[in-house]
């Protein structure tokens, strides 16, 4: 029986997570069985036949169905002579014990299967098919067949019966639930059990988790459950789990998810690196950094966020990093050799669809002070042990020569010396002065 069409209406879009078990209890496969045809009054068959798989295999707890056809001879009986079968546990006493499972309604059946086995085929259609429910270890046997049919029909098939395994329950129900939930959103959850036969009772279903009520428990008359529920933002990470119960004994099978509620990035931390052989060390309170000018360095941001936000580094208005939702966790951005350009705010922002948060990260590089530059070559008047000449241009246009420098080829005029004008009185001429000159004045 698959119930997934069945339950698409319901489940409505989105996406969803879960799968299909297998089917329960179904054992090993068992052959194509060609329904033998019963002879007819009157006719003559040699020999009586059973089709049966040989060994049958149900977890503890489950239902399984046995497929079984026979064939039987004819005579002594007629269409409206009642037929009977039987399955009997190896080793009973066909005459005297009691069958597992019986159409008979005379005879009683063994009080540990009275309930759980029944004969679903008609032995009077050549069929002998058997369901097994709420499967027990204790029932682990060799079974055999035996029908009855008017006054000459009385045959046990001690030697095409089956063999009967019952092994530990670890089929589990599947739980459909949208990978991601809205937060104040009403969100509808299906547990399956999936079994693909009818003739198999129905479990019980329970559900629990923090995100709910206390534990409801309900019989289901079919074989799954649905939950409606509202999740709020501190549902995230809390668990989910679907509880069906089979038998009698309290044996059960669950299923756990893990809810996903979708919350706006939150707890940003930036790990700082200036080793490359160090480890990333997270900086929860850092606000500025000082690095070394060719030093190595690596900043990582990190963020918790439902669904994954985007992360990205920014400096000054520079997207340096940019991460995609599906991409590595956490972003880096690496610097192997800061240089004095690398030096301003770094800013951190991690945003998905309800909201974003972001930091900051002041980075100062240090270097030492650096040296005027110069072609390399010094000038002639630079030499050493020179002093720089002061040139001055000829002409009455250009500057005045700096006190006590003067041109010996060009000495001063009378003008220079008297700026006065006739009224001063002209002053003696200038004679040379050096080895053997003669002072005096110039006449008498």
């Amino acid at each position: 029986m698959l119930l997934l069409p069945l339950l698409l209406p319901v489940l409505g879009a989105g996406e969803w997570v879960g799968g299909w078990g297998s089917h329960a209890g179904t054992g090993a496969a068992a052959e194509p069985l060609h329904l033998p045809r019963v002879p007819e009054q009157g006719s003559q068959l040699q020999s009586s036949s059973l089709q049966v798989q040989r060994l049958v295999t149900v977890q503890e707890g489950l239902c399984v169905i046995v497929p079984c056809n026979l064939s039987y001879p004819g005579d002594g009986w007629n269409e409206s002579t009642a037929a009977y079968g039987y399955w009997f546990k190896k080793g009973t006493n066909t005459n005297r014990g009691a069958p597992v499972a019986t159409n008979n309604p005379s005879r009683e059946v063994e009080m540990s299967t009275q309930g759980r086995f029944q004969l679903t085929g008609d032995p009077g259609k050549g069929s002998c098919s058997l369901v097994i429910r709420d499967a027990q270890r204790e029932d682990e046997a060799r079974y055999f067949f035996r029908v009855e049919r008017g006054s000459r029909v009385r045959h046990n098939f001690l030697n095409n019966g089956f063999v009967l395994k019952v092994t530990a329950l670890t089929q589990k129900p599947d739980v459909y639930i949208p990978e991601t939930l809205e937060p104040g959103q009403p969100v509808t959850v299906i547990c399956v059990f999936n079994w693909a036969f009818e003739e198999c009772l129905a479990p019980s279903f329970s559900w629990t988790g923090a995100a709910l009520s206390p534990r409801r428990t309900r019989l289901s008359t079919t074989h799954f459950s649905v939950l409606s529920f509202t999740p709020s933002p501190q549902d995230h990470d809390t668990d989910l789990t679907c509880h069906v119960d089979f038998s009698r004994k309290g044996v059960s099978a669950q299923r756990t998810v893990r809810l996903r509620v979708a919350y706006a990035p939150r707890d940003l931390v930036i790990s700082i690196s200036q080793d490359n052989t160090s480890a990333l060390k997270p900086q929860e309170n850092l606000t500025h950094l000082e690095a070394q000018k060719g030093q190595f360095l690596q900043l990582l941001c990190a963020a918790d966020s439902q669904p994954p936000a985007t992360l990205s580094w920014v400096l000054q208005d520079r997207v340096l990093s940019l991460s995609h939702p599906w991409g590595p966790r956490p972003l880096g951005l690496e610097l192997p050799g800061v240089k004095a350009g690398d030096s301003g705010r770094y800013t951190c922002r991690a945003e998905n669809r309800l909201g974003s948060q972001q930091r900051a990260l002041d980075l100062s590089v240090q270097y030492p002070p650096e040296q005027p530059e110069s072609d390399g070559f010094p000038s002639k008047q630079d030499s050493p042990g020179k002093p720089r000449e002061r040139h001055v241009p000829p002409g009455p246009g250009g500057p005045k020569p700096a006190p006590g420098l003067c041109h010996p080829q060009q000495p001063p005029s009378q003008a220079e010396l008297d700026p006065g004008g006739t009224d001063s009185e002209p002053l003696p001429a200038l004679r040379p002065r050096g080895p053997g000159a003669v002072s005096g004045s110039n006449g008498a």
